[in-house]
């Protein structure tokens, strides 16, 4: 049960991919891509025992780069609907996990997505979904320092269901890098981020959120949830030097 559409910002279109929406052929900056089949729901207080949770991933970019699409994955047993949930998703630079994240993102979007086609006999659903972001002025840089030493700048991104509607379950699939070259500095694991479990009321949407720890896939080879970046590299341009004999 996967579908995939194209969400053009420019315009405020979702179209399905099968339907004959263009699916971007841009350059690949960053992506892991190829999924496992697993997915990892996220709670937003709206039942018992639920936290609001923010569910941040991180990698690394060969070279900073300008950002003007890119594609996500879920999975949702919301009913059918093309507006069924509203999930948000960020960018921040200066991201390496393990709870050294740097806020606020450089880039937000919330997107009204749908959710189970109809008639579709099975609890749960999955939809690949590629945001272009041409023709608008919301295309952001993504990358600026290296955290770790790796010559590498560190980035980071986050899933965060804001409105479930009728679902039970959603949230971000896993994926892995199909090259390892396509995902550099991926890491088996991700941070989650929870409204301050120690305040008076947790889920008060004033509740600052606070890092809860970093937890782990369990996959071979090592899984994130699901991105690709698209755009173009952002090099420093070559300088001319002369070379003397000694």
């Amino acid at each position: 049960g996967f579908k995939r559409a194209v969400y053009h910002a420019a315009t405020g279109v979702l179209e399905p991919a099968d339907c004959g929406a263009q699916v971007r052929h841009s350059a690949v900056i960053w992506q892991s891509a190829d999924t496992s089949g697993y997915f990892l729901g996220l709670g937003n207080c709206g039942r018992p025992d639920e936290i609001d949770g923010i569910f941040f991933d991180w990698g690394d970019l060969w070279y900073p780069a300008s950002i003007d699409g890119f594609e996500i994955a879920y999975a949702t047993d919301a009913s059918e609907g093309p507006n069924s949930i509203e999930l948000a998703v960020r960018f921040y630079n200066n991201s390496n996990g393990f709870g050294d994240n740097e806020w606020p993102p450089v880039a937000g979007f919330s997107l009204a997505l749908p959710g189970k086609p109809a008639g579709y006999e099975y609890q749960f659903f999955g939809w690949f979904v590629t945001v272009d972001l041409e023709g608008t002025s919301l295309e952001f840089m993504l990358g600026d320092d290296d955290l770790d030493s790796d010559y590498l700048p560190d980035f980071g991104y986050s899933y965060r269901v804001l409105d479930y509607g009728t679902s039970l379950g959603t949230g971000p699939l896993f994926s892995e890098p199909n090259d390892p070259l396509s995902g550099p500095g991926a890491d088996d694991a991700f941070d989650l981020y929870i409204r301050d479990p120690n305040a008076a009321n947790p889920c008060d949407p004033n509740t600052p959120f606070v890092y809860w720890g970093t937890f782990w896939f369990g996959g071979t080879p090592y899984c994130q949830t699901h991105l690709a970046l698209y755009g173009a590299e952002e090099c420093t341009p070559p300088v001319a030097v002369r070379l003397r004999g000694l």
